[in-house]
């Protein structure tokens, strides 16, 4: 078998779940989604799957995170989501790409959204004037910029995307290897959220280990 592809999060590795698929298919064995829908437990919806490998079964369940920022993959597709973060789980039980956590890239890469999104201001803690607003707001757009510059550089170092004739060329196709990579359609540098640079971020981070 080939060798298993994982991605570093944090300095752990993951396996994604189209990864875990792959492994399944490349070992030939029976495999079937016998069972794939949503199912309410008290207040939570979760993301229930139920997978048979060579006869066997397996069962994974993800929460489907209604309440995720909105420019998270969680936040415009809470339900497919959950489903591939709950069919890698019943895939990692099954065997396959478990490699330092049962869980998936997919299913951490949701969770770290949740832990960079904006927090409410603490009882007792006094609001930023304008102008520290003001200045703390340039500094993160200057960090943004540096970021996607960075980015732009290691995937050209790296070939990650082919270069056109043009520099307009060029970036049509970085923004498309961003979108692969991404699994989700990335057509300009605004698109580029916080969580999906960092997402990337770590992508380049385990090709540079590889």
């Amino acid at each position: 078998m080939s060798e298993i592809k994982t991605v570093s999060i944090r300095g752990k590795s993951y396996v994604e779940v189209a990864e875990r698929v792959r492994m399944v298919h490349e070992q030939k064995r029976e495999f079937e989604v016998a069972e794939s829908a949503p199912y309410a437990m008290e207040d939570r919806q979760l993301w229930h799957v139920l997978i048979m490998v060579d006869g066997k079964r397996y069962r994974g369940s993800a929460e489907v995170k209604l309440n995720a920022p909105k420019n998270s993959p969680d936040g415009t597709n809470p339900y497919e989501c959950a489903e591939t973060s709950a069919l890698g789980r019943a895939l990692a039980f099954a065997g396959f790409g478990s490699v330092e956590s049962i869980a998936s890239f997919d299913e951490v890469a949701r969770a770290v959204v949740n832990q960079n999104a904006p927090q409410s201001p603490q009882n007792g803690r006094s609001e930023p004037q304008p102008e520290q607003a003001s200045q703390s707001t340039q500094a993160q757009q200057d960090t943004r910029k540096e970021r996607l510059n960075a980015l732009y550089r290691a995937f050209y170092k790296l070939n990650l995307f082919e270069k056109g004739t043009s520099r307009e060329e060029s970036q049509k196709n970085y923004f498309l290897a961003v979108s692969e990579i991404l699994r989700e359609t990335v057509a300009t540098s605004a698109d580029l959220t916080n969580f999906r640079i960092e997402v990337l971020e770590q992508y380049l981070t385990s090709k540079d280990a590889a």
